[in-house]
């Protein structure tokens, strides 16, 4: 069995080769959900199309404790194709409908995948309830739990990782929200405070004249970086333009994008040197600020190599 989707349909083709069947179902029905719906077409068939074939599970005697249950409870994030670990793709994990949720239900009793209900069989194996499809967790050389395969109908992709809790995508979500809170903040409050200066008649020092200016410019570059991204991976009709052309190379608009945090990382660099150099002139308020530009430029290149990102121009 295997799916195939574009941004404008949806395919499935299933072989029972003892039965000498073949199922084929496309469409172009443009959803989230038209993998279910593939399934169910197929479900269907197979029920009718092969005698004795039914939904109904025979109930499993196999049972875990709450203690054994708990190594399966984490969240699953997409493994393989366009959410590959090597290449740029893999931010793309940050998308929540790329995770599984698995966890207990409300007495501790059952795992639950999503909002499927799991029936275990044993040997890390579960029957998803009311499916034609099981889910096998994989374990590590230490003996935890840290895969799940599962036969489809998924959201996206059948071979999931164990998140670590640093992967968690809301974690990322904070982070992403503080480097764009510190980001605006660099590229208007810096200005702002200069503007008002200037309406008081206030006059800035020479030595620290230049320390806004780097402020402001390593902002509108973090903001315009952080707006492409957003604009690639959020915006539906931007995906339409290049989810496909994504996938086997990255849109040049893109590549320019990717040169940004280079020279942001250069200038937080020379930020954090001019700031050092006159740190005794600087009052509380603009050590801190510099201090937080700089430091979001300068990490913000580590975690986009986490993310296979430093090599986006050139990808």
């Amino acid at each position: 069995m295997h799916e195939g989707s574009v941004p404008d349909g949806s395919s499935l083709m299933m072989l029972v080769p003892e039965e000498h069947l073949g199922i084929f179902v496309v469409h172009n029905m443009v959803s989230f959900d038209a993998s279910e719906f593939n399934h169910r077409v197929a479900d269907y068939l197979l029920s009718h199309l092969i005698p004795g074939n039914t939904k109904t599970r025979t109930p499993s005697n196999f049972e875990l404790s709450k203690n054994e249950l708990k190594a399966y409870i984490g969240e699953y994030r997409s493994k393989g194709s366009f959410t590959t670990q090597g290449d740029a793709n893999k931010m793309l994990n940050l998308l929540p409908f790329f995770q599984v949720r698995v966890q207990l239900n409300e007495d501790g009793t059952q795992l639950l995948a999503g909002e499927s209900s799991l029936i275990p069989l044993g040997n890390d194996r579960f029957a998803v309830e009311e499916k034609l499809y099981d889910i096998a967790f994989g374990r590590d050389e230490a003996g935890k739990v840290n895969m799940m395969y599962t036969g489809s109908p998924t959201p996206i992709m059948k071979s999931r990782e164990k998140n670590a809790w640093f992967d968690d995508y809301r974690l990322h979500y904070v982070l992403w929200g503080v480097i764009l809170a510190i980001s605006i903040g660099a590229a208007w409050w810096f200005p702002i405070q200069r503007w008002f200066r200037s309406r008081k008649q206030e006059k800035t020092k020479e030595s620290t004249l230049l320390l806004p200016q780097l402020a402001c410019t390593i902002g509108w570059l973090q903001l315009l970086f952080i707006g492409s991204v957003i604009v690639f991976f959020l915006i539906p009709s931007v995906q339409d333009l290049f989810w496909g052309p994504f996938r086997y190379g990255i849109p040049l608009p893109l590549r320019i994008a990717g040169l940004l945090p280079f020279a942001g990382v250069l200038l937080s660099i020379w930020l954090a040197i001019q700031s050092a150099r006159i740190w005794s002139k600087l009052n509380r308020f603009q050590r801190l600020g510099f201090v937080l530009v700089a430091s979001t430029g300068i990490g913000l290149i580590p975690y986009l190599a986490y993310w296979n990102w430093l090599s986006l121009p050139w990808s």
